[in-house]
């Protein structure tokens, strides 16, 4: 879990939005460091990264690891790390954290007077420690997680992320600032909240056009290609622009606060039906959101409602928020939805988001 926490971390740090969940889902369950299952994430998540060769480095690797860390932060590049904590007993390490900067002397060589920052992910605040006081062993190690552990004296494991696969170079650097440092634990029974985002756009020609584009999914963000390219995907928002400066803030309007609900079976069955009959109550919903929604379809013995949505609105806007999240889904489980008839009351902003 902690490594899916620091990747959604670095993951903003390139412009992405990815949840805990989803990182877990691709991976099949919990991610670690130096498993494999790391790189194959990373790589499926569309970002290229460096890994810290713990096989072929000699031991101990402490020193030489601080020289790896360091020369990846001169370069921005985010790092992922990781620590054995006070009271823990696992051979390799405990915990794993996201590593953002160094103040430094000398770039090229192992300095104790190096000063390292980083998150422990169990507070919303920058630690940070010289190097001279990082190293430890299993036994040794007597820092606890508030502190930021300590880094393994032998083998050390760790993953610098240089940025989005872009083949041909067309994009330019994003970073994304959201408004809360934490997800609500849903599954326990928290209440969920609005995240809202800020997109920071660099190395900008002042005067001239640019486009951003949103996706929602990683699966239809491309890989590679010139311009032309990312313009023809299937991306969920485009804005154009003209850059005044070398920087461009823009706050996101689409932050629709809409959950889906819809089984694997569910989503079949509502693909084999070309007519949905579509409704939802506004008197009554949960806390937070203006309605639930509902998608029902007739199977061989009678009309069962297969989606079951939480909607923060009844804004056309909303509607095709949740109808574009209801087929990217599906698509993700290679399931095509594609009705030629949707039933509803005469509700302009859901008529014309089904069009």
């Amino acid at each position: 879990m902690v490594m899916s926490i620091a990747s959604t971390f670095i993951a903003l740090y390139y412009g992405s939005w990815i949840s805990q969940n989803l990182i877990r889902q691709i991976n099949g369950g919990e991610l670690l460091v130096g498993t494999g299952s790391d790189e194959r994430t990373l790589s499926t998540l569309l970002f290229n990264y460096i890994e810290w060769n713990y096989n072929t480095e000699k031991e101990p690797q402490y020193k030489q690891y601080c020289v790896w860390l360091k020369q990846n932060l001169i370069k921005q590049y985010p790092c992922i790390m990781t620590v054995y904590l006070n009271g823990e007993s696992d051979k390799n390490y405990d915990h794993i954290m996201p590593v953002i900067g160094i103040d430094y002397q000398i770039n090229n060589v192992y300095d104790g007077n190096d000063v390292l920052y980083f998150h422990n992910l169990f507070q919303n605040q920058i630690i940070n420690r010289r190097l001279a006081t990082e190293m430890g062993t299993r036994q040794s190690c007597k820092v606890g997680p508030y502190e930021g552990g300590c880094i393994p004296r032998d083998v050390t494991y760790g993953l610098a992320i240089t940025g989005i696969i872009d083949k041909d170079h067309s994009t330019l650097p994003i970073k994304l600032y959201v408004n809360s440092w934490d997800e609500p634990n849903i599954s326990l029974g928290a209440k969920p909240k609005i995240l809202k985002g800020k997109i920071i756009v660099s190395n900008l020609i002042s005067n001239q056009n640019y486009v951003l584009l949103r996706y929602n999914t990683y699966k239809t963000v491309p890989a590679s290609g010139k311009e032309s390219q990312f313009l023809n995907s299937k991306y969920d928002y485009r804005y154009d622009f003209l850059a005044n400066g070398s920087t461009w803030t823009f706050n996101d309007p689409n932050v629709a606060l809409i959950n889906d609900y819809a089984s694997e079976q569910s989503l079949k069955l509502l693909s084999e039906n070309s007519h949905w009959n579509a409704d939802g109550t506004f008197r009554t919903a949960p806390s937070l959101f203006t309605q639930a929604y509902y998608i029902h379809v007739w199977d061989e013995f009678s009309m069962k409602a297969v989606v079951y949505s939480c909607c923060e609105d009844k804004t056309e806007e909303g509607y095709r928020h949740l109808f574009t999240s209801l087929v990217t889904y599906a698509n993700t489980k290679n399931i095509t939805l594609n009705p030629s008839s949707v039933l509803i009351d005469f509700e302009q902003g859901a008529i014309n988001a089904i069009n």
